[in-house]
């Protein structure tokens, strides 16, 4: 996810979005009920909301 967010020329394609949105389809076929994330503001502009100091989606 790092290079995906942090590599000029991979920046704002969607790919990191892209990437957990598969990510979050594997983990939710084996029961996961949240996810989260880092501190960054990527997370909130993917639709995480913030919890404590880490973003987090919830059911």
């Amino acid at each position: 996810m790092e290079p995906l967010c942090t590599i000029p020329e991979y920046r704002h394609k969607g790919l990191a979005a892209a990437a957990l949105s598969v990510h979050y389809r594997k983990m939710k076929e084996l029961g996961a009920a949240c996810m989260t994330g880092g501190g960054n503001e990527f997370y909130r502009k993917i639709g995480y909301n913030r919890k404590n100091q880490t973003y987090g989606w919830k059911k």
